[in-house]
């Protein structure tokens, strides 16, 4: 199986994150999460390449795991909540997303192709917790936006997130009409993961986080 080196590019940029976690040491709790996460995002793209090398289904992978990435997003995004309510949403979430991706995989998807609702389910729970987070943080930030780790964390999450609301439904409907169109997609994608990863280990290596007015 021919696999353009853009999809490279992109899987391997989730090793940025990781790099600035090496590289910075100094971690917040947050940002030790987020470096886990992108490194457990890595594991997940070598078993699915594996898996294509060997003309293998590799869709079962992502209906096992997305949820599992997905929840723990959620946890990190949980961590720069400004009150202890929102927080404690965020981490409802994760079980409600569970239960949910359950019930869609066994009642609706397929798991030898891309996922019609279960995906892009999970893609827009993470896409709105993220940019919830950046809006009640910014309105609350009195020190240099720059210099904060949810924004660029939370950033990125959330154009990692928006590729996965649209791009399997549609991969879904067009895989059996014309595959080079899918594949030129996911190439697309491959370059907002690009940008996205980037924008996280940016956060990584920011040093001088906004403190919490409530206990993590």
């Amino acid at each position: 199986m021919n696999i353009p080196w853009l999809i490279h590019a992109g899987a391997a940029s989730q090793g940025l994150p990781v790099a600035a976690a090496v590289f910075h040491r100094r971690l917040t709790p947050a940002q030790k999460w987020t470096a886990f996460w992108a490194g457990l995002l890595i594991l997940f793209d070598v078993a699915t390449l594996w898996f294509a090398l060997l003309d293998r289904n590799n869709h079962l992978l992502n209906y096992l795991l997305t949820p599992l990435v997905t929840g723990i997003a959620l946890w990190i995004l949980s961590l720069w909540q400004v009150s202890a309510r929102p927080a404690r949403v965020l981490r409802l979430l994760i079980p409600f997303l569970f239960v949910v991706w359950m019930a869609m995989v066994a009642g609706i998807e397929s798991t030898h192709t891309f996922s019609l609702l279960a995906e892009p389910f999970a893609g827009l729970v993470l896409l709105s917790a993220a940019l919830w987070t950046i809006l009640t943080r910014a309105i609350r930030e009195e020190g240099s936006l720059a210099q904060q780790e949810w924004l660029w964390i939370g950033a990125g999450m959330a154009l990692y997130a928006a590729t996965s609301v649209a791009l399997p439904p549609v991969s879904a409907i067009l895989i059996s009409l014309s595959p080079d169109l899918v594949m030129r997609a996911y190439e697309g994608k491959s370059l907002v993961d690009v940008l996205s990863f980037a924008l996280i280990a940016r956060g990584i290596l920011c040093s001088s986080p906004s403190p919490l007015p409530f206990p993590a």
